[in-house]
This record gives C-alpha cells, sequence and structure tokens, in this order.
C-alpha cells in the first residue's frame, strides 16, 4: 500500500485551509484537520523543503506564514507563526528556484513584488523589489535554470512583462514586454497563468478571454517566439467561458487547462523534444474549476469545483492522459487553491 499524499485546499469562504490525506488504493480523501487563518486565503506556495506554508490574505492585505508537521502519511499539522503585512491583496504567490524569495503578483494593484524569506522562514518586513507594472498582474513564477520571471496581465493590458531575477539580492531587471495576440471572437487573449517545460524550452500560457493555451519557446532574454495557440474547448470560443489554472504532469508528457462555463479540463500531449501540444479531449469536472493541481508523483488530479464546494480526484493514465473519476466529497465554502506534498 502506497504513503498517501497530503493535500492542502484554501477555502476562501469559511476563513479556513482544510487537510487531506489522498490515499491512492481508493483514491479516497480522507479530512485530517482544518486551520482558521483570518480572512479569504486563497493563493498558497510551499517552501522548497516543503516545511512551511505562505497564505495570501486577500481579505486582510497580508501573507500567513504556516509551520507544516506530519506531512508524510500521518497527520498534516499547521501551526500559524506570523503575518506579513502588504500594500494590496496577492492573487498568486511564487517561491524562486533558490528558496531565497518569494514573489506575489496582485491584480488589483497591477504590481509583483519580491520578499525576502529570513532564515527562520519568516518574510522581509518590506519588499526588496517592488514594481507597478500594470492592471491585473495574474501570475508571477521563476524557471529552474535562467531566473526568467514572467508576469502574465489580462484585460486590456493583454502583455507578458519580463524580468531577470538577481539570486543575490532579489532584484529584478526589466526584459522586453511581449504583447499577447487578439482572438476574432473576444477581443484580447487575456494571458493569465503558466507553466514552463524546461527541457523543451518551451512555456504555455493559459488565455483566460480567449479560452486557448498559448506555446512559447523562450531563452535567457524571454519569449522567442510565438509557437502555436490551441482551443480549450470542443466548439468556437466565446464569453459564456474562460480559463483559470494551468499545469503540467511532472514527467511533461500532459498538459491541463481549466475550463470556467464549460466546466471541464482541456487534456493536452506534449512532445517532449518539441514541446508541441496535441489536443486530447475534455473531461467535464465540477461546476466552475477554478483551482486544480496535480501530486507530485503524476498518477492524481484533483479539482476543486468553485460553485460547487466539492473536490473531485481523478486518476491520469500514464499513457494517454485522460482521466478517470475516482472519488468527490464537499470541502466547503469558494476552495481558491489546491496543494499537495510530495512523499518521502
Amino acid at each position: 500500500m502506497s504513503t498517501p499524499t497530503a493535500v492542502l485546499v484554501s477555502l476562501s469562504g469559511e476563513n479556513r485551509i482544510r487537510s487531506y490525506l489522498l490515499h491512492h488504493d481508493s483514491g479516497k480523501l480522507e479530512p485530517v484537520g482544518e486551520t482558521a487563518t483570518g480572512s479569504r486565503p486563497a493563493p498558497m506556495a510551499i517552501s522548497r523543503d516543503q516545511t512551511y506554508l505562505y497564505v495570501g490574505l486577500r481579505g486582510s492585505n497580508q501573507i500567513a506564514l504556516f509551520a507544516l508537521s506530519g506531512f508524510t502519511g500521518s497527520r498534516p499539522e499547521l501551526t500559524p507563526l506570523a503575518h506579513t503585512g502588504l500594500f494590496a491583496d496577492p492573487c498568486y504567490l511564487g517561491i524562486d528556484e533558490s528558496g531565497r524569495w518569494l514573489m506575489a503578483a496582485y491584480y488589483g494593484a497591477g504590481e509583483i513584488t519580491v520578499h525576502a524569506i529570513q532564515p527562520d522562514a519568516t518574510l522581509s518586513s518590506a519588499p526588496v523589489s517592488r514594481i507597478a507594472t500594470g492592471p491585473k498582474a495574474h501570475c508571477i513564477r521563476s524557471n529552474r535554470h535562467r531566473d526568467l520571471i514572467l508576469v502574465p496581465h489580462v484585460g486590456t493590458e493583454n502583455s507578458i512583462h519580463q524580468f531577470l531575477l538577481d539570486p543575490a539580492s532579489g532584484s529584478l531587471s526589466p526584459l522586453a514586454r511581449y504583447n499577447a495576440g487578439m482572438d476574432d471572437l473576444v477581443g484580447p487573449e487575456g494571458p493569465r497563468h503558466y507553466v514552463y517545460h524546461e527541457a523543451a524550452g518551451s512555456v504555455y500560457f493559459a488565455n483566460e478571454h480567449a479560452s486557448s493555451v498559448t506555446h512559447y519557446r523562450y531563452g535567457p532574454q524571454g519569449i522567442q517566439e510565438r509557437v502555436a495557440t490551441c482551443s480549450t474547448l470542443p466548439f468556437p470560443a466565446g464569453h459564456a467561458n474562460t480559463c483559470a489554472q494551468i499545469h503540467l504532469t511532472p514527467n511533461a508528457r500532459f498538459l491541463y487547462v481549466s475550463n470556467r462555463g464549460h466546466d471541464s479540463l482541456a487534456i493536452f500531449r506534449v512532445d517532449a523534444t518539441t514541446g508541441v501540444l496535441t489536443p486530447v479531449g475534455w473531461q467535464e469536472t465540477e461546476p466552475v474549476p477554478r483551482a486544480f493541481a496535480i501530486l507530485p508523483d503524476g498518477s492524481h488530479l484533483l479539482v476543486g469545483g468553485l460553485g460547487s464546494g466539492c473536490i473531485s480526484v481523478y486518476a491520469i493514465d500514464p499513457e494517454s492522459g485522460e482521466l478517470a473519476f475516482r472519488t468527490r466529497c464537499y470541502a466547503g465554502s469558494e476552495p481558491m487553491w489546491i496543494s499537495s506534498l510530495a512523499t518521502d
């Protein structure tokens, strides 16, 4: 019997995080705890050594820090440690590959920040970098080798701002801005979230407005070329659907994008060498699937329904990427983020 995987779900409508153990043999999510967070928990980021959790509190303009323990098949526990005040509410948190810097994107404020992660895991009281980028900044991540930071913007900004992160100081050096495309039906594509395919030198953006995913090639100085755009819907895009999150399996063989409106996950096969996407199909899922996550071992995918409060668990077919429904449970009001921890 395999070791269960710890799963965390932030519930913005209940001001709490619920902890689960996912049992691989049955697909069952076993509830094992809950932790009050204060106000509207949304984005979460786990430290590289999996001993700390950072949570953006969108109702109070803070980042909360928790210690993680018991997350390898026993009883997961979150211990509150500290809060860092912010000037606005964060919609996305990311930790760079070195584990020294916590980055945040601010949708409402149109800015990004970098905070230093201190030896005790607390954050610097003020950001070491703070840059105004534009309205509706939605995501911020680094890649593994080049410290490239991309910040997509939905709405009329409709662009990807690019930076290089100095791993010694946490400062950001701007690169050329990349303008996203226009869709014939909805106008600005609206790049929202993204994932890197390091081996292929590719990066994929979920386009919120256009219900599509765009494949770009990138290099040391950012995006180099637009390769292709694939629809995430089985019919022409329209105003009845928007894309949310995007995730790649750990082995980079399959890519998934959530559709809010069509209430599905679009599934793509990824070419290992070129990174080119081939549509596989769609999986009907929870109402308004804003958040979803893939387990670190690539065996299961979990989807949270913003409209249902439920989490559905699917097994990932390792050959086709197709999803097989396993179990479903009610988590709570407004599941905004799902994170899981690797087992030993």
